[in-house]
């Protein structure tokens, strides 16, 4: 016999429900209420097709209940950016990049062979020159900048302001 495959459609997220020290008698209340009893009468009822159908009208069931008696967190809706990663400081340049995709390499190789000294020795290796070169490039921009905002003051005062 072959079997068909069936397709279970559900929400792409469920729903986030808020529980305080209130709604467990809310809850109940809702569950023992006429309305209730007679869904979940009428679900006992039904004739059972299949299993999944039984499972979708049980939890369609609860979450009607849930929905009810409860409020429903806030759902977050992610923004989609057109960019690839997040956008970087303006003093981290290619340098500073490759750097830091040299050391995640590197804490990748230390995080399969935690026991090679060699490894842990050229990780935090990199590690320190990293940091020094993240400090280094921190400190120049600033500099710039104060530099150029120094002359700004100087020469077009009205513009500093």
């Amino acid at each position: 016999p072959h079997l068909k495959k069936t397709v279970c459609q559900t929400n792409p997220k469920p729903l986030a429900f808020i529980w305080n020290g209130e709604s467990k008698s809310i809850y109940q209340s809702v569950v023992e209420s006429k309305e209730t009893i007679s869904k979940f009468e009428n679900f006992c009822q039904m004739p059972l097709c299949s299993t999944e159908m039984a499972v979708t009208n049980f939890t369609n069931l609860l979450i009607d209940v849930a929905k009810k008696s409860l409020k429903t967190k806030p759902s977050r809706q992610t923004k989609k950016s057109t960019s690839n990663g997040k956008k970087n400081k303006s003093w981290f340049d290619h340098c500073c990049r490759s750097s830091r995709q040299r050391l995640k390499r590197l804490a990748l190789a230390l995080k399969k062979e935690p026991w090679l000294k060699e490894t842990r020795n050229k990780y935090f290796t990199a590690l320190r020159d990293y940091k020094r070169l993240i400090k280094q490039r921190k400190q120049k921009y600033n500099g710039d900048l104060l530099v150029k905002l120094e002359e700004l003051n100087k020469n077009n005062p009205k513009e500093f302001w």
